[in-house]
């Protein structure tokens, strides 16, 4: 290859990187300019804005994202006064500033679409009702949290199933996503999203004020033995509740604490003396057709303040397992929802009656027989056993 052919090659390479060159300069240029757009687009996409405390900012953005940035605390606020209710229907995610130290009351009540709220780690007090209304179904409390103003009201949303608290918070705990104190003798708030039955722990002593108010999905309730008071309006307004179990140690039940539970129908109360409630409101609108009490304490709730409102007092002289001793017989457990079982030896069939003495019930038995009554009312139901048609044991069973 000559000396110019060579040095023509050169020149074609050179010409080539050179190329190359500005063709990634210009792709680099253009990629700039595209960042750049998006930065203004983004400014751009800003629905609302403004101040929310002495050093707090706000921002809206069209992505549905509420942005709460600066130091400090937020202001307090009504109902419908927060800057961003206007927008309430388009807010599904409220991004908290880490030097926060305050969430104002009131302040995302009502954001009915609202799916996310990180609270940070520097947020010390969560003000009443702050999150009243939204449409979270879960919410985590860090251990920054100190005070939670009027829990109740704060997360009463009707979707939420589950209140989540950092377990180093020094105030607060949580059990089952129900929010207690650190303790958890004083349960503060159960979520209106819980469903079904509902045992409450053996460690709780007392229930909060409004703790269950207006949780429509909870059918049954069971206050364990070593709760001693409940709260005022503590399951105020709970239609869906049918029944609930009332330990032995309660003796006080607050000012509408069952106020139009309409349709709770069985109270079974195992006090042995008549907790206190007031007679115009605590069980106001409550049906209740069937009271149970403790064996040889029905004259003392007629003769006390149940007996001005309630007329029908049942007496269980059962325990949770009853044992027919003459006959080896067990029946378990009662109360029941759906099933109870019986041990047995050398029976054939039973016989299901209510209280009225109807026949509800005719049925074979097996050994361990389980029974299924989901179809039967609740109530009192007496249960006779029989073998070669004589009968040789009898008992009963609470539906609730």
């Amino acid at each position: 290859m000559t000396d110019n052919q060579k040095a023509g090659l050169n020149s074609q390479k050179t010409k080539k990187r050179n190329l190359s060159c500005l063709r990634k300069m210009r792709m680099l240029l253009i990629l700039i300019f595209v960042f750049m757009g998006v930065v203004n687009c983004a400014k751009a996409q800003v629905v609302d804005s403004g101040t929310c405390g002495v050093n707090l900012t706000w921002v809206l953005t069209i992505d549905s994202v509420l942005t709460i940035s600066g130091s400090g605390a937020m202001y307090n606020y009504e109902v419908i006064n927060s800057p961003w209710y206007p927008h309430r229907t388009k807010i599904k995610t409220i991004d908290l500033g880490s030097e926060i130290t305050t969430i104002g009351d009131w302040a995302f009540a009502s954001l009915n679409n609202l799916k996310s709220a990180e609270i940070s780690n520097s947020v010390i007090t969560i003000g009443e009702g702050a999150f009243a209304g939204c449409g979270l179904m879960s919410i985590e409390i860090p251990n920054s949290v100190k005070t939670i103003k009027s829990a109740f009201e704060t997360f009463s949303c009707k979707n939420l199933l589950s209140i989540n608290v950092d377990t180093n918070n020094p105030n607060y705990s949580s059990n089952n996503g129900i929010l207690y104190n650190k303790l958890q003798n004083s349960l503060l708030c159960c979520p209106k999203g819980k469903t079904g039955i509902l045992v409450i722990p053996n460690t709780v002593i007392t229930i909060g004020m409004y703790a269950f108010r207006a949780n429509n999905k909870l059918t049954s309730i069971e206050i364990s033995n070593s709760v001693n008071s409940i709260g005022y309006g503590a399951f105020w307004y709970c239609e869906g509740l049918t029944s609930v179990i009332i330990g032995n140690s309660v003796n006080s039940i607050g000012l509408a604490a069952f106020y139009e539970c309409n349709n709770l129908n069985l109270i079974i109360s195992k006090a042995s003396i008549p907790p206190t409630f007031d007679m115009e409101s605590s069980f106001y609108e409550v049906p209740a057709t069937n009271i149970v009490v403790p064996c040889n304490t029905s004259l003392d709730y007629q003769n006390s303040t149940w007996g001005n409102i309630f007329t029908n007092f049942i007496e269980d002289c059962t325990d949770i397992k009853e044992i027919v001793q003459n006959n080896q017989i067990t029946i378990y457990p009662t109360p029941t929802n759906n099933n109870f079982f019986i041990d047995y030896k050398d029976f054939d069939y039973i016989k299901l009656y209510d209280i009225s003495g109807k026949e509800v019930l005719n049925q074979s038995i097996y050994e361990k027989n389980e029974i299924n009554i989901s179809h039967l009312p609740q109530g009192i139901y007496n249960i006779q056993i029989f073998s070669n048609e004589k009968l040789v044991g009898s008992s009963k069973i609470v539906k609730q």
